[in-house]
């Protein structure tokens, strides 16, 4: 049974590979930070139902009718994934991630896979399905992949002239198109890493969303500092401050005549209220817009 402790979803008992299956678990959560959007549960999740059985899995199809299955399961006609591989090439700015309604119709009758790895992708998304579950109905044999070294001319050593360097952990790895489609998705022309700000271990708050965050995405170009009187403590809206000292800080905050500003407890660990004054003791790098927060801890493998 599903538990949800805010929101009121009807309570519903599944039956464990009939009514439902356990995909994996998640590690990260890449949540936007937007003030005035209230949750709400859809009517038909809000009332007590029926669960039924889940339908035939598509593990082993064929490409043709794997992609016949996922376009059905996900309510589109060939139009309407035609006109949304658009919306995906306009916003990564690339026109070969579109797919015309002739071409998805010949993918499914045909069988055969897309030449270019792009469209790949855009099938993959427009139907909800793993990479790697497209490739496998392809014919591709994963199991084979990866027994063969890489050939020095492909080394990324070889073209610079020197041997790897052992580095520090991962946090996490985004394809390189990431960037745009995160730019859109945090409203956001674009993002480079003077946005990013790494959270330590050691950072101590009570807000809810900040337990266990990695990365702050800031908005430098929103230095205004603004309080939402109509809002609780957790939706009030986040900036980053740095210190004459150099410390940085994650706060709510209120502004005050006088150029003042006054740190909200409970964001940054702040016990009680902090009066700083901009720009003699702090200044206002930007509004938090988006975080990245780990919900797996180390050592846990999906």
């Amino acid at each position: 049974m599903l538990f949800q402790t805010c929101l009121p979803f009807a309570q519903v008992e599944l039956d464990l590979e009939r009514h439902a299956r356990i995909l994996g678990a998640v590690e990260f959560e890449l949540r936007p930070l937007r003030s005035g959007l209230n949750a709400s549960v859809a009517p038909h999740l809000h009332r007590f139902w029926t669960p039924f059985p889940l339908r035939e899995t598509s593990e082993g199809l064929p490409l043709g009718r794997l992609l016949a299955h996922a376009r059905r399961r996900a309510g589109l006609t060939f139009r309407e994934a035609s006109a949304k591989s658009s919306l995906i090439a306009r916003a990564l700015q690339n026109p070969e991630y579109y797919c015309s309604a002739g071409a998805l119709s010949d993918y499914e009758s045909q069988g055969g896979a897309p030449r270019h790895a792009q469209k790949m992708l855009s099938l993959c998304a427009l139907y909800s399905i793993s990479p790697w579950e497209f490739v496998a109905a392809s014919g591709l044999r994963l199991r084979e992949a990866g027994t063969e070294a890489i050939p020095d001319g492909l080394a990324p050593w070889a073209r610079s002239g020197s041997e790897p360097e052992p580095s520090e952990k991962v946090l996490a790895e985004l394809p390189s198109f990431m960037g745009g489609t995160a730019a859109e998705y945090f409203k956001l022309r674009r993002i480079s890493l003077r946005d990013l700000f790494a959270v330590g271990r050691s950072f101590r708050s009570l807000h809810p969303y900040l337990a266990d965050t990695a990365l702050l995405i800031v908005d430098r170009r929103k230095k205004q500092i603004i309080s939402l009187s109509h809002a609780p403590l957790w939706a009030q809206p986040l900036y980053v401050l740095v210190r004459r000292n150099g410390s940085f800080l994650c706060a709510a905050c209120v502004p005050e005549a006088g150029q003042s500003l006054i740190l909200r407890p409970f964001s940054d660990g702040i016990d009680r209220p902090v009066r700083l004054r901009i720009p003699t003791e702090v200044e206002v790098i930007g509004r938090v817009v988006g975080i990245l927060r780990k919900f797996l801890p180390d050592g846990i493998s999906r």
